[in-house]
This record gives C-alpha cells, structure tokens and sequence, in this order.
C-alpha cells in the first residue's frame, strides 16, 4: 500500500460552495487587461502534510445534489434564469464544455443587484449613510468600469450553478473553469448589454468492475519474502551483534574469503568498442570501503565472486552488468568495467557465544537462549507485520487490474502533483536542498516530467484507489464515531508534536478516507482466498538440483544461490523453503548421489571442500582438493557428476581473454593439442580425489547450469571418454561450444555464438512415449 497524501478524487459539486462574494465586488473577480488565463471560479486548501497516511478516498459522502437555482436566489430570480441558453458538448476525459448565453433582461437584473448593494455600502461625499443616492452619481464615485466588472461577477454567480445543474451529482470539485477571458466578457457586456461564456468541468469516473463483482471472488497469490523469515532475522541479528562483540585481525597469508573484511578502492568504467565514449562511473565507485563479506547479497551482484581469494596489495579487473532491478535507474544495464584494489585484509577473531555475554547482547538477559527468544519475539512482529502489509499490497494491485475506469485528465494532475508534493517534503527532510534546487524542483517543469515519468504508476494508484471507495459503498460498510475521532485526536496530535500546520476539516477528511480503506481491505481479507508462497530472491542467480524426477512425491529440490552461501530445499507440495544452516563460504556445485546429497564448498580461493548433508540438515566435510591453477588462469568452475558407479569433480579452467583457445592457435571445426589444461577430471575413492584420464564408455555432458554423464552409446554421433561443453563464461565473444578429449588432452571447438547470445545454456535427455 502507498502512502502518501491526496486531494480526495471524487468531490463532487456543491453549488453553495461557489463563492463570488459582493461585500465588496468591484474587488472580487479581477484580472489583469490582457490576460489570456482562464479563472478557476473554485478554491480549496490544497495542503500537503508531512503525515503519512493511506491513500484512500472517500466516494458516497461526497456525491452531494447540486441545489436547485430557486434554492439560492428564489423563485423569481429562477424564472428569469429560465431564459438563459445552455449547450452541452461532451469532450475526450469525461470532460464537458458549457456554453451559456446571457439574455440581457437577467443582465440588467442582476445590474440592479449591484447597485442596490453598493447603495448600501459606499460611502458617497454629500449623502448620509443609507441615504438614497442617484445612481448616475454612485456609478460616477465607484467608476462606471467597476460597476460592469461587479455585475459581470454578480452574472457568474447568479448563472453558474444554474448552467451545471445538467451535471448535478457527476461534476468533480475543483475542475470548474471559466475559459473564456474577463476581457471579451466585458467587451460584450459594454456594447451588448448581455455576456456569453464558456466554462468547462470534469465528471467523476465510474468503476466497471471485469467481469461484474469481480472483488466478491479474490483469489490472491501472495509472495513473502523470504528475508522477513522471523528465525533468518534473528539469526542475522544475533550475528551481527556477535561480531560487535570481536575484533578485526589482519590477513597476511591467505585470500579473501566469506566472514572477511576488506578495504577496498573500487573504480568503474563503461564498456564499449569505441574507447572514446568509455565513461567513469561516480556512482560505482569509491575510496577506502569497509567490505564486508557476508553483506555480499547488497552489493552489485556477481561482485564477491569476482574479487573471491583477493590479497592484501593485489588489484583485479573484471566486467559486471547491473541488473535491470538496480535501484539507480540510470546504472541499469550499464556494462562496466571494475577495477578493485585491497588495501587491507581482516578475519574476525569472535569469542564464543555463551552465557557470560547475553548481558552485551540484550541489556537484562542472563542467557543465550533469553537473547534469542527476545529477538524472536521482537522479528515476529515484524514479520508478522510485513505479511499483512504484503497482504494488502496484493490485494490492491488485482483490484486495479479487475477494472476498467477512465480518468479525467484533472485527476490524474492532481493526484501525481500530490505525490510530487510529498515526495518533495520528503526530499527536503532527509536532505539540504539550495535555493537553485528547490527552485528547479519545484518548477511546473520538473513536476510535468514527472508526471510524465510516472504516469503508469499514477493511473494504477487512481485505479486502486476507485476501486477501493467503490466497494465501500456496494457492501455498506461503516466505521464507528470513536473510531473516528480517536483517529483524529491522534492525527491533529501528530501535526502538533510536528508543528506543522493542519486543517481541521482536510484532516478529518482525511483520516474519514483511511477508516474507509481500512474497512475495505478488512473485508476483502475475510471474503477472498489467501495463498502465501515464500519469495526467493534472485532468482537469476539460483541453481536448482533435484535428487529425482519432481513427479515422484519423494524428491527433493535443492536451490543454492550462485553469488551467496544460501541453501533451501522444498519437496513436492511445499508452500516454502526449508532453509540450511549458512555457510561461510559460497557453495559452487551440487549433487543427489546414492540418495545422499553432496555440495563443493569454496573454503579459500584454492581449496575445495566436498560435503555431505546429513538428513538435510548437518552438512559434514568428506574431504579437501587444492587446486593449483595454471599460468594465467582467471578462474575455476566445479562441477560434481554421477557417472555410472563412481562420483566425479571436474575442473574447468577459465583463462585470460588473450589465452583463449581460440588464441592458442584453435579454430572452429578443427583439432588442436592443449599446453594447459582446459579440464581435469577426479574420482572420489577412499575419502579422497583422485585424477583419471578415463571415464569408461560415458561421455560427459557439461553447461553452466547442468552436468550429465551418460553411456556414448545412447547418443547418436557421441564419443567416450569425452567432455562436450558450452563455454560458461557467457561474455562478450559469446558462448564457445566444443568437445574435449579427456585422455589425449586436445579439444575440438565446435561453434561460437554471436556476442550478443548470453542467455544460459543446458543440456537435457528427451523421454519419447509412444
């Protein structure tokens, strides 16, 4: 649910709060000789307040009847009206054009008026106050021209409410405008002794429900988050505070790894084949920054991959794309070029959590176990919370997907300057604003560009909002009077404590609009259907692994995050994840073997640690493998495979572009023999690793997001003892698909892709059923 604060949509026209008083009409209704703009005959107190408060408005209360014109002038005055022309023409936006035609005789008529009021209150040299004046002489101490713009005035007033009756109940306050200028109306008033105007006005919106009382069969889907998991948040909070408890000690003899703190100077530039437009980027960049390793889910994604196993004093340059989600729009999609220095290395040194600590921890624990509950308490409220919130987020984002509604073009205005209004206040409070900025902020250009900039989510907003006030009139649900003036003594109390500066009737109105909406979604909960489902966020970067077909009810799906140490498994039937114990370091590969699951976990840049789970709950180390890179390697992919009887770790060998195998002296189509490695294959035996140049009659099928060991036979025009592979690297050049032989150690490039075909790649074995 946005928040925010909002001129109500749907006020409808009153006649009795149009105005044009004459306690001193020649003062009243004036503009400038020339002035090509039109009058906005209706003024409200358009007030943005620093309260936040749900955007909702009220809809039934302010449908009022236009009043009858004998109502306001009486019944002779309703006769003479009956002479006056009115056309009505409809225009695009639920707009209406009013053209009204003034006969002279109510000209004249409300002429008298004027000077029957100023007889009453001018003060004439000579006469006596209330003393009857000759008009030629009042008109001649007044001024003749003011006296025709009073009575022009007084000609509004009286015909206006008379020429809107036609849209008594349908017109949106605060859209009147007279078009047409005070200067022509005088001109014809002069010479013709009758007026002829134009006045335009904007109708309320009606809300087509699709297909009719859609909202009375809600079947909403919603997505939790998985980082408001109450348990993931105290444990995220009782490691924070665990470390607050340690200190740093510098790294000498080691790479970077998960739990480590570096200092880091990072710069960036753009990519393109033409070096004279490679730009820095500002924003990306930055001198002496605190890295901590295990906030690397807030930070550009793939950067902790990239600068993995980086020493104290080594410098690293790699590409990074920001992602379409990057919260600095102008950086989406951007491709960059990092460049990272270490300045500084630090592991943790932690003391052990016991007891003796719960005291620093939470001040009046005695114990760890005290502390956690404590937390627990405190995040489920949280998470509860954020689950309602969620809730009526997607609630209201299908409610304005179930209607059809169009919407005035005064609407839309005034609901997007409203925003722009808080956004600004908003602005102003969280930072130092200059006089040029806040001017350029608040020029008609910078809200035009927004409103431009934001139209889809303002026209959603309005949608919502529509449909909401719709609902509260279709099921008559009300609210109670405690309700509502507990509600404004807290909001007027709000205002106070802020001293800010509030109307008492706006505020009513306004927390009238959020008891409504309150009500609504109230309701919607109880009549719709509810599923929640867990949310996993970056779903790009995950890689799933099942240990059988997902059609057996036994199989379990492992989904591990490429960038980060997160695991979670769900079976078949799952609503959520089922999360595993963090790891501190990043896991690279997995496996279901034997009905056992296994991981590769990197616990330094040349170290690789093979684990088992246990239960999928404990996960134990089965054993370590070095690798030793060859010269000029830039990195190191896993993969774990199921070949036959045996359990295989395959290197793959990433090198420097000016390496690759296509500058090894390689070309597509032919064979040529490897001065390094491009793969090694291991089989687990004994606890341990142990390399092998022969896998037997399989052939070996691997890709960034699978690897398949299968018979050669099986597949037609495939060898054994072979590796066919795509290229992980996905970069520029394109993927590179090839195939390696294991024994002889040569590879045969097959194909590579058009620089612009980065989209992953895999392997799969079709099932034909006849």
């Amino acid at each position: 649910m946005e928040l925010g604060i909002r001129i109500s949509p749907t006020k409808l026209i009153n006649v009795n709060s149009i105005s044009l008083s004459l306690l001193n009409p020649f003062l009243q209704f004036k503009n400038p000789q020339g002035s090509s703009n039109p009058h906005k005959l209706l003024s409200f107190s358009r007030q943005v307040h620093l309260q936040q408060l749900p955007q909702f408005h009220r809809c039934s209360s302010r449908f009022k009847a236009l009043a009858s014109p004998s109502a306001v002038f009486g019944a002779e005055k309703d006769q003479l009206l009956s002479d006056i022309r009115i056309t009505e023409t409809q225009e695009p936006n639920l707009r209406v054009r009013l053209s009204v035609e003034i006969p002279p005789n109510v000209c004249e008529d409300c002429y008298k008026e004027v000077i029957r009021e100023l007889m009453k209150k001018a003060k004439v040299p000579g006469f006596r106050p209330g003393k009857q004046v000759p008009e030629s002489v009042l008109v001649g101490f007044v001024g003749k021209k003011m006296v025709e713009q009073a009575t022009i005035e007084s000609i509004l007033k009286r015909t206006l409410p008379h020429a809107l009756s036609s849209v008594s109940g349908k017109a949106l306050r605060d859209t009147v405008r007279i078009t047409t200028k005070f200067s022509d109306m005088e001109k014809t008033y002069s010479t013709l002794k009758s007026i002829r105007y134009d006045a335009i006005v904007d109708l309320a919106p009606k809300v087509k429900w699709i297909p009719e009382d859609a909202y009375k069969n809600l079947k909403v889907i919603v997505e939790i988050d998985c980082d408001i998991e109450a348990q993931r948040a105290v444990d995220q909070e009782l490691r924070r505070r665990h470390k607050s408890l340690g200190s740093l000690r510098i790294i000498i003899d080691r790479g970077l790894q998960i739990g480590d703190v570096a200092v880091l100077d990072i710069s960036a530039t753009t990519i393109d084949q033409d070096e004279s437009n490679v730009q820095n980027i500002p924003a990306a960049e930055s001198k002496g920054f605190h890295f901590d390793t295990e906030e690397g889910d807030k930070v550009l994604p793939g950067f902790l991959d990239s600068i993995f196993g980086i020493r104290r004093g080594e410098k690293k340059s790699f590409p990074l794309v920001f992602p379409e989600s990057w919260k600095q729009e102008n950086l989406r999609g951007v491709q960059a070029q990092f460049t990272v220095e270490c300045k500084e290395l630090f592991y943790r040194d932690l003391p052990e959590l016991d007891d003796s600590f719960a005291e620093k921890l939470i001040p009046g624990s005695t114990t760890i176990r005290q502390v956690k509950e404590s937390l627990l308490q405190r995040y489920q409220e949280v998470e509860q919370t954020a689950k309602e919130q969620a809730t009526d987020n997607a609630i209201l984002d299908q409610l304005r997907q179930m209607v059809e509604v169009d919407i005035p073009q005064s609407l839309f205005e005034e609901q997007g300057r409203q925003l722009y209004g808080t956004q600004l206040l908003q602005m102003q409070a969280t930072m130092k604003l200059n006089e040029k900025q806040l001017a350029y902020l608040s020029s008609a250009k910078a809200v035009d560009e927004y409103l431009e900039h934001k139209k889809e989510n303002i026209i959603n907003l309005i949608k919502q909002n529509l449909a909401v006030a719709d609902i509260f009139e279709r099921e008559n649900l009300q609210f109670s009077t405690e309700e509502l003036v507990k509600e404004i003594e807290n909001s007027v109390e709000e205002f106070k404590r802020s001293k800010v500066k509030y109307d008492e009737e706006r505020v009513k109105e306004q927390v009238q609009e959020i008891l409504e909406g309150a009500k609504v979604l109230e309701w919607l909960r109880e009549h719709a259907e509810i599923e929640y489902i867990t949310k996993f966020e970056g779903l790009e970067e995950l890689k799933v692994t099942v240990s059988t077909s997902p059609s057996d009810p036994n199989c379990v799906i492992l989904a591990r995050h490429a960038e980060e140490s997160k695991l979670a498994f769900c079976r078949p039937g799952d609503r959520t994840w089922t999360r595993l114990r963090p790891a501190q370091n990043r896991y690279s590969s997995a496996i279901f073997y034997k009905d056992q699951l296994y991981l590769i976990e990197y616990g330094t840049s040349d170290v690789l640690n093979l684990l088992r789970c246990i239960d999928l709950g404990r996960l134990v180390s089965i054993t370590q493998k070095s690798i030793q890179k060859p010269e000029r390697c830039l990195s190191v992919d896993t993969y774990l495979v199921d070949s036959s009887a045996d359990l295989l770790l395959i290197l793959k060998y990433n090198y420097w572009d000016d390496i690759k195998l296509s500058g090894m002296g390689c070309t597509y189509g032919y064979s040529c023999e490897l001065s390094n490695p491009l793969f090694e294959v291991y089989k687990l035996q004994n606890r341990d690793w142990v390399e092998v140049d022969n896998v037997g009659e399989n052939a070996i099928y691997l890709s960034p997001n699978c690897s398949v060991s299968m018979p050669a036979t099986d597949m037609d025009e495939c060898t054994a003892n072979r590796i066919y592979f795509f290229d992980a690297s996905g970069d520029e050049t394109g993927y590179m698909t090839g195939v390696y032989h294991i024994k002889n150690r040569y590879v045969e490039l097959a194909y590579q892709s058009s620089p612009s075909w980065t989209a992953p790649l895999s392997w799969f074995t079709p099932e034909l059923r006849s």
